[in-house]
């Protein structure tokens, strides 16, 4: 028997497992079109729990959730940051099964969000960017030096401007680097920019860019 949106409200009040939820909504393509609208009209939690099962739903079983790209690419819209980090995430795991190419529409919206005075809403693009070109290699040489020009933008803490925020960026980036260096069209610049995080005020950036150019740098 289907669901109404009056009893699925109800059965996510009772803060069901979120994976089995996730399970029962990919068997149940109308109860994901109903994750979309609470999270357009509901102003309690439960439209968090809606962003989380279609975020798990991204991870599992994309094709379930591409039918509904465009709801989920409008996400990018939202004034809640929680449901745009998720929405910048979910977005990257669909790009797998994008065989419409629907991704190219939104390239230069999705990237935008690096230069975002916000570090954390950069970050996840940073932390999420390695997908899309494992993905799309065509995108790898465009969204790499959109990556490397975070250096040219400035984030921001309670409106003060943070070089600190920048180095957090700059661990992410030897990260997303990691996971396609080896088919990157721009390794030169990559190893540019690891050389240049040698000398990094934060410990720990410095660290990991040692150990990824004991792994990549060949020279």
């Amino acid at each position: 028997m289907k669901m109404q949106t009056g009893q699925f409200k109800e059965m996510l009040k009772t803060k069901p497992d979120i994976f089995e939820l996730a399970d029962q909504c990919i068997n149940n393509p109308d109860q994901i079109t109903m994750l979309f609208d609470i999270i357009n009209a509901e102003k309690s939690s439960i439209k968090f729990t809606c962003e989380k099962t279609i975020r798990i739903i991204s991870d599992i079983e994309p094709l379930a959730l591409y039918p509904y790209f465009d709801r989920l690419t409008s996400l990018l819209d939202s004034d809640n940051n929680f449901i745009l980090w998720g929405a910048i995430i979910s977005i990257s795991d669909i790009v797998c099964v994008d065989e419409d190419n629907k991704f190219d529409n939104i390239f230069e919206k999705y990237f935008s969000y690096l230069s975002s005075p916000a570090m954390i809403t950069a970050a996840n693009v940073v932390q999420n960017a390695y997908k899309i070109i494992l993905s799309k290699p065509k995108l790898e040489k465009e969204i790499t030096k959109k990556l490397l020009d975070i250096k040219n933008y400035t984030y921001y803490i309670k409106d003060d401007a943070s070089e600190e925020c920048k180095n957090i960026l700059y661990s992410h980036m030897l990260d997303c680097f990691s996971e396609y260096f080896e088919n990157s069209s721009m390794k030169k610049e990559i190893i540019e920019f690891a050389k240049e995080q040698l000398n990094n005020s934060r410990i720990s950036v410095v660290k990991k860019a040692e150990k990824f150019l004991r792994k990549f740098n060949k020279n």
